[in-house]
């Protein structure tokens, strides 16, 4: 879904009181040394979808002497106008121009518990669809056959 990727990084020096809050927060200038307690090493992960450079996401990480630390951040910057959004065929899809979905695995229990009752497959299927609140109305496009 994500074809572009870069990497930029950048150092910042935080100082800390003792319980954990801020007291300082300064980026650094490229080419300054990784080696006082003080410093991190700030990398943004963008990442742009296929079809719109408008759709981005970021990941950021904090690494400190070369160690990845506890949390991250995730963001997502969409465009105003999602129909210009294309979903893309999975590469499990057999038909390489519509979009793969997965169906949950309780979907498809359901599914194989029907075929017992001599139902059509048709008719199942219009079943499990209904139960989802209908094609249109589904939550979640794994919860369909």
């Amino acid at each position: 879904m994500y074809d572009k990727h870069s990497s930029p990084c950048e150092k910042i020096q935080v100082r800390f009181r003792d319980d954990g809050s801020i007291v300082s927060f300064q980026r650094l200038p490229v080419g300054t040394s990784d080696d006082d307690e003080d410093v991190y090493k700030g990398r943004r992960q963008y990442s742009w979808h296929h079809t719109s450079k408008e759709f981005s996401r970021i990941i950021t990480k904090v690494e400190k002497n070369g160690i990845l630390e506890k949390f991250a951040v995730m963001q997502y910057k969409v465009p105003s106008d999602l129909s210009q959004l294309s979903l893309r065929a999975h590469g499990n899809s057999h038909k390489k121009i519509e979009p793969y979905f997965r169906t949950k695995p309780s979907v498809i229990q359901k599914a194989k518990s029907a075929t017992q009752s001599n139902e059509k497959p048709k008719r199942i299927i219009s079943i499990i669809e209904q139960e989802a609140g209908g094609v249109l109305n589904a939550s979640s496009p794994s919860d369909i056959i």
